[in-house]
């Protein structure tokens, strides 16, 4: 199955790494042909199975909405937060902010998200807890939990190597405590 990840923002920010980079890394070794790309990106072109937006409000998700319609290719909004409900942005203090101009440009962001999401065929999301949220809008939901990808395994393995080699060459009986 192919399958495209669009994303806001950098490929760096830790959303994207995690929901899509991560996970098109994990669909690559179950033998899919996922991919990856910033929504800015005019080069990409829709000729997938199933495109996944990830935490793009409305007017930026609207242009892969309908390239993946016109394909018919499905469509999911993935989200890692509840960044579609507003009880949520006011609970967080998202919409509590001074700055009135701030506070309409997220309350935007919050309808965006639920409205990208009420287009999609499905969500995906991080926790159950997101899951029953969607669900609650009528959305079939898919959890798949945030996990690390090949990179971060790659230098863990080197990390354990190095605190193995450093461990065997202790003398005294020191607790060392990491985070």
């Amino acid at each position: 199955m192919k399958i495209l990840f669009v994303f806001g923002g950098s490929p760096e920010d830790a959303s994207n790494r995690y929901r899509c980079q991560h996970i098109c890394e994990a669909l690559a070794t179950a033998g899919h042909t996922p991919q990856w790309a910033s929504s800015d990106q005019s080069a990409v072109r829709v000729e997938h199975d199933l495109v996944v937006i990830h935490r793009l409000p409305g007017g930026a998700a609207q242009r892969w909405i309908a390239a993946a319609r016109k394909v018919g290719a499905g469509v999911v909004f993935s989200a890692d937060d509840l960044i579609f409900d507003e009880e949520f942005a006011i609970h967080k203090g998202i919409l509590h902010t001074a700055d009135p101009l701030q506070r309409r440009s997220a309350a935007r962001s919050v309808a965006g998200m639920r409205e990208t999401m009420t287009q999609a065929d499905a969500v995906l999301v991080s926790t159950e807890y997101l899951a029953r949220e969607a669900a609650v809008l009528g959305k079939p939901a898919l959890v798949v939990r945030n996990c690390p990808g090949e990179e971060i395994r790659r230098v863990s393995e080197k990390a354990l190597a190095a605190r193995q080699r450093r461990m065997a060459s202790r003398t005294d009986d020191r607790v060392l405590l990491g985070y």
